[in-house]
């Protein structure tokens, strides 16, 4: 992929993540971390719901063929 499709790509996924986020807090979630980097990969979200911690993996669409 050419430098401007990744450069749209990372856009896109960085507002899926905002959003998703946004919606999560409005839901009563606490954001801990944003894409936390560990020996196994990055995590897009980790939340804290009441005593519990919550891993996000984020999938953001330009269309709602897959889902909603």
């Amino acid at each position: 992929l050419d430098a401007a499709v990744m450069s749209s790509a990372r856009m896109l996924g960085s507002w899926g993540e905002h959003y998703a986020c946004r919606w999560l807090q409005q839901h009563g979630l606490f954001l801990v971390e944003q894409n936390a980097r560990t020996p196994y990969g990055e995590l897009d979200l980790v939340m804290l719901e009441k005593e519990e911690m919550v891993f996000v993996e984020v999938k953001t669409r330009r269309n709602r063929s897959f889902a909603h």
